[in-house]
């Protein structure tokens, strides 16, 4: 419990839901380096700047290596279990179709438990490589993310081009290689992390909203190239990522290091401009009486100790629980391939050009419409800080509501695209609720909270990959509507989470209420 202060403070409006002295101390830290700032702006600013675009260029390479194999990957896994299939099967017939049932099925299982396992790393490693990134640096962890990753994805790539020696399953175990340095979801917590070390809290929102566009710019750029590509060889995309994911991890090595100084650092380094929050090449080195054993089990502990910090929370696991929901409405677009393909008999190459039209919608909202709204609520309406991001985050649950909705219902190709469109348009669901979060929760090391949010998401993948692979395969079994059972459950579990947003809206409004109150008897 915090100490009974002789005055009362004058609380300001946009004070967050849950404060403590740590809160206190950052914001105390924030006006000094914001004074410090003043002196020096002009190579403030631009290492600041450097520092994002240089997380933007990263986050557009990592997430093109991704995007590139998505479409060609799942195709090489359907001619695979294709090929054994009917092998085994039926050897005397000449003519194949690979979209029967068994076949489809195989593929959504393969698809569904490689992305289920996938989430481990993150989930069981996520706190303990927060704190390793809160004692060593973000560019260390980033760089073992990239590393574990790139390992991963050569696994999956070697069972594919083995397949007689290997069994397509093996992929399974690719995951095993990210426990170097955890998994997607971690390591893009990383970077969204390093970007809000060195940005003021009043710009998190459009800095990521840019990190996020990056995404957006990737998904335009890269569904017609790898279509293209395909058209020649699946081979062809899947080798390109290769030579992206090193170039990633290029990039990552000329990243500076953004840790903010801890104090220990302030003791060692009694000069302010050694304490700025990048550009240090001794960011969180242990000390020489302490060996990295040691270490180790102290951030084991220390990772106990914040895992039982959130669960003793009950705002902090409902908003835990939003991204553990929305991951669901992520993860289900693994399915749309498949789901178009087998409903609309589209190929995989023209249905991936659907992620396209996803990509210019959100590209829109990331730099443009969400932006507007931001500034709108702001400025005319005067709703600052958390209430504002949660706004945000309410509206683009409807839309994603909406849209997947049409999509699982749809009859028509219009409808399924349209329903592609509106769903796009909310999804910055994740982005503006983990700003959210971050002014919510200021007590909480914005790496851990990061790191946390990250698992939530990884924890949500890791139960909907095998529910939404079982729904699919019921509802092929089913045939008509049913086809589209996946999108329809992932709808329904984007109510529970609009439910969640709505209640941290009411309470933080009723705190708001409260410190007005106090305002006016001080």
């Amino acid at each position: 419990m915090a100490p009974a202060l002789v005055s009362v403070p004058v609380v300001a409006e946009d004070t967050p839901l849950l404060s403590n002295s740590r809160g206190e101390d950052r914001k105390t830290a924030q006006q000094d380096d914001a004074s410090h700032t003043a002196q020096q702006r002009g190579p403030y600013l631009s290492a600041s700047s450097r520092c994002v675009l240089q997380l933007c260029a990263l986050t557009l390479v990592f997430d093109f290596t991704q995007y590139s194999v998505y479409a060609p990957l799942t195709a090489v896994f359907e001619d695979i279990i294709c090929n054994h299939y009917y092998s085994s099967a039926a050897p005397s017939l000449s003519q194949r179709d690979c979209k029967i049932f068994p076949v489809q099925s195989e593929l959504a299982l393969v698809k569904g438990y490689k992305d289920t396992f996938n989430q481990i790393p993150s989930i069981v490693l996520g706190i303990p490589l927060a704190l390793l990134a809160d004692r060593i640096g973000r560019k260390p962890v980033i760089l073992l993310f990239l590393l574990g990753f790139f390992l991963c994805d050569s696994w999956v790539k070697i069972v594919c081009l083995f397949p007689d020696q290997l069994p397509l399953r093996l992929v399974w175990l690719a995951p095993l290689f990210k426990i170097v340095g955890g998994g997607a979801n971690f390591g893009t917590s990383m970077l969204f992390t390093a970007a809000a070390d060195v940005v003021a809290e009043k710009d998190r929102v459009d800095v990521f909203l840019k990190m996020s566009a990056m995404e957006m710019i990737v998904q335009i750029a890269a569904a017609p190239l790898v279509s293209t590509m395909m058209t020649f060889s699946n081979w062809y995309p899947l080798g390109l990522s290769s030579i992206l994911l090193v170039v990633a991890g290029f990039i990552a090595f000329l990243l500076p290091e953004t840790r903010p100084p801890h104090p220990s650092d302030a003791s060692s380094s009694p000069n302010p401009a050694h304490r700025q929050a990048f550009g240090s090449g001794r960011n969180g080195a242990p000390r020489s009486d302490e060996s990295y054993l040691q270490m180790a089990g102290n951030l084991f502990l220390r990772s106990c100790a914040t895992s039982g910090r959130f669960l003793n929370s009950p705002a902090i696991l409902l908003s835990l629980g939003v991204f553990v929901l929305g991951a669901w409405g992520a993860h289900v677009w693994a399915l749309l391939l498949q789901f178009v393909s087998q409903k609309f008999e589209w190929e995989f190459s023209t249905a991936n050009l659907l992620f396209s039209l996803r990509g210019v919608i959100t590209l829109l909202l990331s730099l443009f419409i969400v932006q507007a709204i931001d500034r709108f609520i702001q400025q005319k309406l005067g709703i600052k800080s958390a209430r504002k991001d949660l706004l945000l985050s309410m509206g683009s649950c409807i839309l994603i509501i909406i849209g997947i909705t049409a999509v699982g219902l749809a009859q028509t190709p219009i409808i399924m695209v349209a329903g592609v469109a509106v769903s796009a348009l909310g999804s910055s669901l994740l982005v503006s609720f983990r700003c959210a979060m971050i002014s919510l929760f200021q007590q909480v090391p914005v790496a851990s909270l990061n790191a946390v949010c990250g698992m939530a998401q990884s924890i949500g993948i890791l139960i909907s990959g095998p529910i939404l692979a079982a729904t699919y395969s019921w509802g092929l079994l089913q045939g008509g509507v049913w086809i589209g059972a996946p999108f329809m459950l992932a709808s329904g579990l984007h109510v529970v989470a609009l439910a969640v947003m709505f209640y941290l809206l009411l309470a933080e409004t009723r705190a708001q209420a409260s410190r007005f109150a106090r305002r006016g008897y001080s």
